[in-house]
């Protein structure tokens, strides 16, 4: 950690700081690549999962089983659309345990979650709409729509610097070839003597 600390203070005093990157330098690698400072729809959705194994023993359920979950889960939602609390009842019945105690609450765009259905569902839903029942691979879901964030470009203001640093990166890469070379003249190191290609057989 010490040594990879020292290299990186190094390169900072030695080729970082000397970079300048402009203003408009910056501005113009944001004009040139607008994709890059999208971003896209998300969705914050809280979600009440039933799984299809056992929570405690990660077993698969069986075909009766299952069905008495998907049961139990129409009741669930039943409640929700009567007006009962949907954060009460995830923390109650849900199985996802990582979120289960903060509400159920995850937020993401198209293509994060691995689950077509779960994005499927989420993003068709209205603020504050509950979905229908979403069957996945892992279980029998209720979701939720908390929020929904359209997709917009992200202001150059708040990208300028991180724009400027990766830019500063990039010279910097450029220039560790010659950098090297230099240390090594400077460092006037000299194979006096070519021992050759190892012999394991001999140890030596």
């Amino acid at each position: 950690v010490l040594e990879r600390a020292t290299c990186a203070a190094v390169l900072q005093r030695e080729l970082k700081s000397k970079v300048n990157i402009t203003d408009a330098a910056a501005r113009k690698f944001y004009d040139d690549n607008p994709g890059k400072f999208e971003q896209p729809e998300k969705v914050r959705v809280a979600r009440l999962l039933l799984m299809k194994r056992d929570p405690t023993t990660g077993a698969p359920l069986t075909a009766e089983q299952e069905r008495q979950k998907k049961q139990k889960l129409e009741q669930i939602l039943a409640r929700a659309r009567a007006g009962a609390d949907f954060t009460r009842l995830v923390k109650e019945y849900s199985e996802d345990h990582p979120t289960k105690d903060t509400g159920g609450e995850y937020t993401f765009s198209r293509g994060d979650m691995g689950l077509p259905q779960i994005e499927q569902a989420a993003f068709t839903l209205k603020v504050g709409q509950i979905s229908d029942i979403v069957e996945t691979p892992i279980g029998y879901d209720l979701l939720k729509l908390l929020d929904k964030t359209p997709a917009k470009k992200v202001p150059f203001t708040a990208e300028e610097q991180n724009i400027k640093n990766y830019l500063a990166e990039q010279v910097v890469q450029k220039q560790l070839p010659d950098y090297f070379a230099k240390l090594k003249r400077e460092a006037k190191v000299k194979i006096l003597e070519d021992f050759g290609t190892p012999d394991p057989a001999s140890g030596k």
